[in-house]
């Protein structure tokens, strides 16, 4: 009985919840599509993937009650853990036995009935970490760059730690949400400035430490001089986007999935949604991800306003952590920046990627509650004050 008074008592917030299981389901409609023929050639089973997906789908549901029913203020009070918990992470990947190797890269760490890709949940963690930082030293963050040295330390660990498996475009992402977190937090922006500088020279000296990072930017800017080899990927994704035209081939009719398109069903499923669903089906799909984003964006700006400042920046980070993922896994599908790697949330088969985002949809789900909880009790307040002004008249 008291489960059910508790979720009767909860102030969902309906439109996340509709743009979160839209999403949700266009995601494993277009993995089943994109995947099968992979699936098949790889396993003998068409819905290997999928499958295993709708197994993530209900681990993440588990943290996403887990996530709503756990006060906000919790977080922020055990944030030290998250950041130990997350440079543990991190480590484990290079401990024998423990790490898995895949692709050339130490990312995974073999739980038994899941590998989980450490640095998602890792860069989750940090993200509470440095919102409880950015609260608790707000002071300090405005008035001395000083105030900077201490997120800049564990920046810096937590970047290398990512950079050695390798994972440099997480690296790069990861530190860019962060120093918008700090600016959001106080920071001043000269501070922020000098330091982002500083570290896109670093990041400009490590990419071209790598020869295969250089042949994947030469890659990137001439796809078309070399199609069978560094910009095979680049080609079969565009050719894939274009075949769509505006409203696409179909569901299921896609050409590029059938061994075309390499990562047809992780890094690069945006281009096999763009040929079956076409122009009308990517702006439907980005729309509903830009509304996603603005709400999430929305519920920090009113959890400022109420002096939330823990909430608001949590909320923030969610929203941007979700907007960067989701739209340089197009931008790389389209051409725009060089392959990083990235999932599209929602979409991409990553059984820990699919886990953290609905992770994070239960964090947006709880810090809206709390703000609707709020404003109740403030209207509440007011109306008393009303009704006692009233009698007094």
């Amino acid at each position: 009985m008291k489960f059910f008074r508790d979720i009767s008592s909860f102030h969902l917030d309906w439109t996340l919840v509709f743009l979160f299981t839209t999403i949700l389901g266009a995601g494993l409609v277009t993995l089943a599509s994109a995947s099968f023929a992979s699936a098949h050639h790889l396993y003998g089973d068409e819905l290997y993937f999928i499958n295993r997906q709708f197994f993530a789908i209900l681990i993440g549901l588990i943290c996403l009650f887990v996530a709503i029913k756990i006060p906000i203020d919790t977080f922020e009070k055990y944030s030290g853990v998250f950041l130990v918990a997350s440079l543990v992470l991190l480590v484990l990947v290079f401990v024998p036995g423990v790490g898995q190797l895949r692709n050339g890269s130490l990312r995974w760490i073999n739980l038994g009935f899941i590998s989980l890709q450490s640095s998602e949940l890792a860069k989750i963690f940090l993200g509470i970490y440095f919102c409880s930082y950015a609260y608790r030293h707000h002071i300090k963050l405005r008035t001395t760059f000083l105030g900077l040295i201490r997120p800049l330390l564990v920046l810096l660990v937590s970047g290398a730690l990512l950079y050695m498996e390798p994972d440099f475009g997480s690296t790069i992402v990861m530190t860019s949400i962060i120093l918008l977190i700090l600016y959001i937090g106080g920071a001043r922006y000269f501070h922020i400035f000098i330091l982002g500088s500083s570290l896109t020279v670093m990041f400009y000296y490590l990419t071209y430490l790598e020869p295969y990072r250089v042949k994947r930017i030469f890659g990137f800017l001439e796809p078309w001089a070399d199609p069978f080899d560094t910009g095979f990927q680049l080609t079969q994704s565009l050719m894939a986007i274009g075949s769509g035209g505006i409203s696409g081939l179909g569901l299921g009719n896609s050409v590029q999935k059938l061994h075309y398109l390499p990562e047809a069903h992780t890094d690069f499923v945006f281009s096999v949604f763009a040929e079956e669903f076409g122009f009308i089906g990517c702006t439907i799909l980005v729309a509903l991800f830009t509304i996603l984003v603005f709400k999430i964006l929305s519920i920090a700006k009113e959890a400022f306003q109420q002096g939330q400042h823990f909430h608001g920046l949590l909320s923030f980070f969610l929203g941007i952590h979700l907007a960067s993922s989701f739209f340089l896994n197009i931008a790389v599908s389209i051409g725009l920046v060089p392959t990083k790697g990235l999932a599209l949330p929602f979409f991409s088969y990553g059984r820990s990627s699919l886990i953290v985002s609905i992770f994070c949809m239960g964090l947006a789900l709880r810090i809206a509650h709390e703000v609707n909880k709020f404003n109740d009790v403030m209207n509440a307040r007011k109306a008393y004050r009303s009704t006692l002004i009233g009698e007094a008249l």
